[in-house]
Protein backbone atom coordinates (compact mmCIF):
# COMPACT_ATOMS: atom_id res chain seq x y z
CA UNK A 1 0.00 0.00 0.00
CA UNK A 2 1.52 3.10 -1.09
CA UNK A 3 0.23 6.18 1.51
CA UNK A 4 0.27 9.75 0.49
CA UNK A 5 -0.89 12.44 2.97
CA UNK A 6 -0.46 15.97 3.97
CA UNK A 7 -2.32 18.64 5.40
CA UNK A 8 -2.87 22.32 4.93
CA UNK A 9 -2.24 24.66 8.10
CA UNK A 10 -4.66 27.30 9.20
CA UNK A 11 -3.35 30.39 10.39
CA UNK A 12 -5.38 33.04 11.93
CA UNK A 13 -4.76 36.64 10.25
CA UNK A 14 -1.42 37.91 10.56
CA UNK A 15 -0.49 40.77 12.51
CA UNK A 16 1.81 43.29 12.05
CA UNK A 17 4.24 41.05 14.89
CA UNK A 18 3.95 38.49 12.12
CA UNK A 19 5.16 40.27 9.76
CA UNK A 20 8.07 41.41 12.00
CA UNK A 21 9.12 38.10 12.88
CA UNK A 22 8.28 36.75 8.81
CA UNK A 23 10.98 39.15 7.69
CA UNK A 24 13.50 38.91 10.11
CA UNK A 25 12.98 35.12 9.25
CA UNK A 26 13.25 36.04 5.15
CA UNK A 27 9.86 34.47 5.39
CA UNK A 28 7.63 35.82 2.44
CA UNK A 29 4.66 33.56 3.27
CA UNK A 30 2.97 31.16 5.02
CA UNK A 31 3.42 27.67 4.11
CA UNK A 32 -0.06 26.48 2.40
CA UNK A 33 0.45 22.97 2.44
CA UNK A 34 2.56 20.80 4.31
CA UNK A 35 3.78 17.43 2.81
CA UNK A 36 3.75 14.57 5.51
CA UNK A 37 4.41 11.72 3.03
CA UNK A 38 4.54 11.06 -1.05
CA UNK A 39 4.45 7.23 -1.77
CA UNK A 40 5.66 6.10 1.22
CA UNK A 41 4.93 1.84 1.03
CA UNK A 42 3.68 0.10 3.33
CA UNK A 43 2.92 -3.10 3.62
CA UNK A 44 -0.37 -3.71 4.76
CA UNK A 45 -1.98 -7.08 4.81
CA UNK A 46 -5.01 -8.59 5.75
CA UNK A 47 -4.01 -9.15 9.91
CA UNK A 48 -1.99 -7.01 9.96
CA UNK A 49 -0.80 -5.10 12.98
CA UNK A 50 0.29 -1.87 12.07
CA UNK A 51 1.48 1.18 14.56
CA UNK A 52 2.11 4.73 13.40
CA UNK A 53 4.35 6.21 16.31
CA UNK A 54 5.59 9.96 16.51
CA UNK A 55 5.37 12.91 18.31
CA UNK A 56 2.59 15.67 18.29
CA UNK A 57 2.13 17.18 15.17
CA UNK A 58 4.53 14.81 13.35
CA UNK A 59 1.44 13.40 11.08
CA UNK A 60 1.13 10.16 12.26
CA UNK A 61 -2.82 10.66 12.19
CA UNK A 62 -3.49 11.86 9.27
CA UNK A 63 -1.45 8.97 7.86
CA UNK A 64 -3.43 6.51 9.48
CA UNK A 65 -6.36 8.22 8.30
CA UNK A 66 -4.73 7.99 4.85
CA UNK A 67 -4.47 4.42 5.17
CA UNK A 68 -7.70 3.37 6.36
CA UNK A 69 -9.74 5.18 3.33
CA UNK A 70 -7.58 2.48 1.67
CA UNK A 71 -9.22 -0.54 3.82
CA UNK A 72 -12.85 -2.02 3.79
CA UNK A 73 -14.70 -3.13 6.98
CA UNK A 74 -13.23 -0.98 9.38
CA UNK A 75 -14.04 0.12 12.87
CA UNK A 76 -12.73 3.23 14.46
CA UNK A 77 -12.33 2.21 18.25
CA UNK A 78 -14.76 4.67 20.01
CA UNK A 79 -17.58 5.07 17.57
CA UNK A 80 -19.74 1.99 18.49
CA UNK A 81 -22.56 3.15 21.15
CA UNK A 82 -22.14 1.50 24.42
CA UNK A 83 -26.00 1.36 25.27
CA UNK A 84 -27.08 1.72 28.98
CA UNK A 85 -27.30 -2.05 30.22
CA UNK A 86 -24.59 -4.26 32.50
CA UNK A 87 -21.68 -4.14 30.51
CA UNK A 88 -21.58 -7.76 30.40
CA UNK A 89 -24.83 -7.57 27.94
CA UNK A 90 -23.21 -4.83 26.00
CA UNK A 91 -21.62 -6.86 22.91
CA UNK A 92 -25.03 -8.61 22.69
CA UNK A 93 -23.13 -12.45 22.79
CA UNK A 94 -23.63 -15.03 25.13
CA UNK A 95 -22.14 -15.02 28.27
CA UNK A 96 -19.02 -17.39 27.43
CA UNK A 97 -18.00 -15.40 24.21
CA UNK A 98 -18.82 -12.12 25.58
CA UNK A 99 -16.53 -12.85 29.06
CA UNK A 100 -12.71 -13.50 27.55
CA UNK A 101 -13.08 -10.56 25.56
CA UNK A 102 -13.88 -8.47 27.94
CA UNK A 103 -11.31 -9.70 30.53
CA UNK A 104 -8.64 -9.43 27.89
CA UNK A 105 -9.68 -5.11 27.87
CA UNK A 106 -9.29 -4.69 31.42
CA UNK A 107 -12.80 -5.83 32.11
CA UNK A 108 -12.44 -9.04 34.23
CA UNK A 109 -14.01 -8.32 37.79
CA UNK A 110 -17.43 -9.05 38.65
CA UNK A 111 -18.90 -5.45 39.61
CA UNK A 112 -17.62 -4.06 36.45
CA UNK A 113 -19.23 -6.38 34.28
CA UNK A 114 -22.25 -6.08 36.63
CA UNK A 115 -22.17 -1.87 36.08
CA UNK A 116 -24.27 0.20 33.94
CA UNK A 117 -22.14 0.78 30.37
CA UNK A 118 -23.08 4.67 30.61
CA UNK A 119 -21.54 5.19 34.41
CA UNK A 120 -18.18 3.84 33.78
CA UNK A 121 -14.86 5.70 33.96
CA UNK A 122 -13.20 7.43 31.26
CA UNK A 123 -10.89 4.81 31.25
CA UNK A 124 -13.34 1.96 31.95
CA UNK A 125 -15.46 2.65 29.06
CA UNK A 126 -12.62 3.04 26.21
CA UNK A 127 -11.73 -0.51 27.99
CA UNK A 128 -15.54 -1.14 26.69
CA UNK A 129 -15.29 0.40 23.30
CA UNK A 130 -12.17 -1.73 22.62
CA UNK A 131 -14.26 -4.96 23.60
CA UNK A 132 -16.95 -3.37 21.50
CA UNK A 133 -15.07 -3.49 18.71
CA UNK A 134 -13.14 -6.75 19.02
CA UNK A 135 -16.44 -8.21 18.52
CA UNK A 136 -17.23 -6.69 15.65
CA UNK A 137 -17.27 -8.16 12.39
CA UNK A 138 -15.12 -5.71 11.34
CA UNK A 139 -11.63 -6.76 9.15
CA UNK A 140 -9.76 -3.94 10.59
CA UNK A 141 -9.88 -1.99 14.16
CA UNK A 142 -8.15 1.35 14.08
CA UNK A 143 -7.36 3.64 17.27
CA UNK A 144 -6.19 6.92 16.89
CA UNK A 145 -4.26 7.51 20.39
CA UNK A 146 -4.25 3.87 20.91
CA UNK A 147 -4.45 3.98 25.25
CA UNK A 148 -3.56 7.48 25.87
CA UNK A 149 -6.06 7.76 28.70
CA UNK A 150 -5.28 4.91 30.74
CA UNK A 151 -2.19 4.31 32.92
CA UNK A 152 0.46 2.48 31.73
CA UNK A 153 0.90 -0.43 33.30
CA UNK A 154 -2.43 -1.08 32.06
CA UNK A 155 -1.95 0.23 28.46
CA UNK A 156 0.80 -2.44 28.24
CA UNK A 157 -1.53 -5.49 29.89
CA UNK A 158 -4.03 -4.56 27.09
CA UNK A 159 -1.38 -3.76 23.72
CA UNK A 160 -0.53 -7.13 24.56
CA UNK A 161 -3.96 -9.07 24.97
CA UNK A 162 -5.18 -7.26 21.44
CA UNK A 163 -2.38 -8.58 19.98
CA UNK A 164 -3.03 -11.95 20.82
CA UNK A 165 -6.68 -11.48 19.97
CA UNK A 166 -6.07 -10.34 16.78
CA UNK A 167 -4.00 -12.85 15.94
CA UNK A 168 -6.30 -15.68 16.99
CA UNK A 169 -9.05 -13.78 15.38
CA UNK A 170 -7.28 -12.76 11.96
CA UNK A 171 -8.63 -9.29 12.53
CA UNK A 172 -6.15 -6.41 11.41
CA UNK A 173 -5.38 -3.75 14.04
CA UNK A 174 -4.13 -0.56 13.08
CA UNK A 175 -2.90 2.29 16.13
CA UNK A 176 -1.56 5.88 16.23
CA UNK A 177 0.20 6.64 19.19
CA UNK A 178 2.30 8.81 21.11
CA UNK A 179 3.35 6.17 23.52
CA UNK A 180 6.19 3.78 22.19
CA UNK A 181 6.12 2.27 25.93
CA UNK A 182 3.57 0.19 24.27
CA UNK A 183 5.23 -1.85 21.30
CA UNK A 184 7.07 -4.67 22.72
CA UNK A 185 3.72 -5.68 23.98
CA UNK A 186 1.46 -4.99 20.67
CA UNK A 187 4.31 -6.10 18.79
CA UNK A 188 3.19 -4.49 15.37
CA UNK A 189 4.03 -6.20 12.08
CA UNK A 190 4.63 -2.86 10.63
CA UNK A 191 6.10 0.01 12.37
CA UNK A 192 5.69 3.59 10.99
CA UNK A 193 7.58 6.55 12.55
CA UNK A 194 6.45 10.28 11.85
CA UNK A 195 8.68 12.97 12.46
CA UNK A 196 8.30 16.67 12.60
CA UNK A 197 11.53 17.49 10.87
CA UNK A 198 11.72 14.47 8.05
CA UNK A 199 9.61 12.21 6.19
CA UNK A 200 8.54 9.13 7.65
CA UNK A 201 10.38 5.51 7.87
CA UNK A 202 8.84 2.37 7.76
CA UNK A 203 9.71 -0.85 9.37
CA UNK A 204 8.28 -4.14 9.13
CA UNK A 205 8.86 -6.69 10.76
CA UNK A 206 8.24 -10.61 11.00
CA UNK A 207 5.02 -11.60 11.63
CA UNK A 208 3.86 -13.20 14.78
CA UNK A 209 2.43 -17.04 13.89
CA UNK A 210 -0.67 -18.30 15.46
CA UNK A 211 -0.62 -20.34 18.14
CA UNK A 212 -0.17 -24.05 17.37
CA UNK A 213 -3.21 -25.81 17.92
CA UNK A 214 -0.97 -28.82 19.89
CA UNK A 215 0.22 -25.95 22.19
CA UNK A 216 -3.29 -24.51 22.84
CA UNK A 217 -4.92 -28.39 23.60
CA UNK A 218 -1.87 -28.82 26.04
CA UNK A 219 -2.77 -25.64 28.00
CA UNK A 220 -6.35 -26.23 27.89
CA UNK A 221 -6.53 -30.04 29.35
CA UNK A 222 -7.03 -29.30 32.19
CA UNK A 223 -9.99 -26.73 31.69
CA UNK A 224 -13.73 -27.12 32.64
CA UNK A 225 -16.60 -25.38 31.08
CA UNK A 226 -17.48 -23.07 33.81
CA UNK A 227 -15.49 -19.80 34.23
CA UNK A 228 -11.47 -20.69 35.51
CA UNK A 229 -9.30 -18.29 37.48
CA UNK A 230 -6.72 -15.84 35.79
CA UNK A 231 -3.60 -17.94 34.08
CA UNK A 232 -0.82 -15.31 34.82
CA UNK A 233 2.10 -15.93 32.89
CA UNK A 234 5.58 -15.65 34.31
CA UNK A 235 6.10 -11.93 33.85
CA UNK A 236 2.63 -11.18 35.19
CA UNK A 237 0.51 -10.62 32.28
CA UNK A 238 -3.02 -12.32 32.68
CA UNK A 239 -3.89 -14.08 29.54
CA UNK A 240 -7.69 -13.41 28.23
CA UNK A 241 -9.17 -14.24 31.28
CA UNK A 242 -8.34 -11.22 33.15
CA UNK A 243 -5.84 -8.09 33.36
CA UNK A 244 -3.30 -8.20 36.13
CA UNK A 245 0.38 -5.89 36.17
CA UNK A 246 3.07 -6.68 33.83
CA UNK A 247 5.18 -6.97 36.92
CA UNK A 248 6.32 -10.18 38.42
CA UNK A 249 3.78 -12.72 39.97
CA UNK A 250 3.77 -13.89 43.37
Amino acid sequence: MQLSAYYRPQYPPITSNARIVMNHFGLPALPTKTTIANGLEVPIEPGSIVAFVGESGSGKSTLLRAAVKQLDEVCWLGQLPVGTGMVIDSLNLPAEDALPILAACGLAEASLLLHPANKLSDGQAYRLQLALALASKARWIVADEFTAILDRTLAKVIAYNVRQLAIRSGVGVLVATTHTDILDDLAPTVTVRCYLDRSPECSPSAAVPPEPASSKKKKSASSTTSPSPPVRAQIGRTLLAGTTAVTPSG
